[in-house]
């Protein structure tokens, strides 16, 4: 059972959207809905499902992780889609906030607890892409701006000590 689907191919206009005081619970207690790493020695790099010896309670096994056919979210953004979320608490899903093929989530005084991954970016469109890169351009260049500067008045310093 999942949560809210903000999908931006079914909506018309604007698609945009926000999401406010919305709680969802979502604790699996089906030990078929996890898989457990094995670490048999020499490692044997699967995963073991309930079947297998010692993991009959993989839903309270904290090294259990959610089989792909089971993931579930509360938050999911897609296609272009926007969603601020405010107010929003997630309780055990297996992906609390997505964002899949473009979609843009805005997160504010949220809280996450109890699931696989508190947020997941899929599929991240060429144009979002762009732009975090060039916010990473801007960043770099602000930092490495004041690094000069200090580095500059740090010199000036040095040279007036010596004069």
């Amino acid at each position: 059972m999942c949560g809210l689907l903000a999908d931006g191919d079914k909506a018309t206009g604007f698609k945009s959207m926000v999401a406010a005081q919305f709680t969802g619970i979502g604790l699996q207690k089906d030990d078929n809905a996890f898989v457990k790493y094995n670490t048999d020695t020499p490692p044997t790099g699967q995963y073991d499902d309930n079947t297998a010896s010692g993991n009959e309670n993989l839903s309270t096994n904290s090294r259990a992780i959610y089989k792909p056919t089971y993931r579930n979210s509360h938050i999911k953004v897609t296609n272009d889609a926007v969603v601020q979320i405010v107010s929003v608490f997630a309780i055990g899903y297996a992906e609390h906030f997505v964002a899949e093929q473009g979609g843009d989530i805005s997160v504010t005084n949220a809280d996450s607890n109890f699931g696989a991954n508190a947020q997941l970016l899929l599929d991240l469109r060429e144009i979002h892409l762009v732009r975090m890169i060039k916010d990473l351009l801007l960043i770099l260049f602000h930092q490495k701006k004041f690094l000069f500067q200090r580095l500059l008045l740090n010199l000036n310093q040095l040279m007036l000590i010596r004069q």
